[in-house]
């Protein structure tokens, strides 16, 4: 299982959602010290895989919107939103933290999101694994 809590600031009010939902698949790749796992949201029926390794996560979302995020420590990377109708949009992320616990079962982020200069919100992140099910 996996819960994800979000908390999110966007043009001055805040926002707080949590997610629980069942891990189909997770793999902890010892030699490239990384996890990869994969989740399916319930209430969009997106799945959503996760790659994690030191300082950096990368997420892609498939179903009716499908993304892909690269969060890095400190640093600016781009993202992208792909809607139904093939319509794509463009943003800047800014990464401020990211965090792995040593068991590799706790995981946050904070971002702030951007387009044209413009601050769509700010974002912070935690996961938590909750079964003992990581294979090392």
């Amino acid at each position: 299982m996996i819960r994800v809590h979000t908390k999110i600031i966007q043009a001055g009010e805040f926002l707080q959602t949590e997610l629980e939902a069942p891990i189909e698949s997770i793999e902890w790749k010892i030699e490239n010290k990384q996890l990869a796992l994969s989740y399916q949201e319930r209430e969009t029926q997106t799945k959503v895989d996760l790659l994690v390794s030191n300082g950096e996560i990368q997420i892609f979302r498939k179903g009716e919107v499908a993304s892909q995020l690269l969060f890095q420590h400190q640093k600016k990377t781009k993202g992208c939103y792909q809607l139904a109708k093939g319509q794509e949009i463009l943003f800047e992320i800014q990464t401020k933290n990211v965090e792995v616990s040593s068991d590799w079962k706790q995981i946050s982020f904070e971002y702030q999101l951007s387009q044209l200069g413009e601050n769509l919100g700010e974002f912070t992140v935690n996961v938590e694994i909750l079964k003992e099910n990581i294979v090392q």
